[in-house]
């Protein structure tokens, strides 16, 4: 037996965890932006945004925070982009 369990999500969660990083990359992309200078100006590690905005780690809500304050998005506008990334994906990626 493995010293170590790999960690795998729910799908649902997934889905959540991968819309989270498309949102948070096209509102920084609409501002012209680099991953660099969004780590920078939250106090992130380049490689937490890089991996946030790729789906492949569930970030803390604080750090989600520290990211839209960075971007000048509030929650509230990024939870409308969240719901409508989530059914786009759940169109691409049906669950079960």
């Amino acid at each position: 037996m493995p010293a170590f369990k790999l960690y795998t999500m729910d799908p649902d969660k997934l889905i959540i965890v991968k819309a989270v990083g498309k949102v948070l990359r096209e509102l920084r992309l609409s501002q012209n932006l680099t991953i660099e200078q969004v780590a920078n100006l939250s106090g992130l590690e380049y490689s937490q945004v890089s991996r946030i905005e790729r789906g492949k780690i569930n970030t803390s809500v604080y750090h989600l925070i520290l990211i839209l304050t960075t971007l000048k998005v509030s929650p509230d506008q990024a939870m409308k982009h969240l719901q409508q990334q989530i059914k786009s994906i759940r169109k691409q990626e049906p669950v079960g």
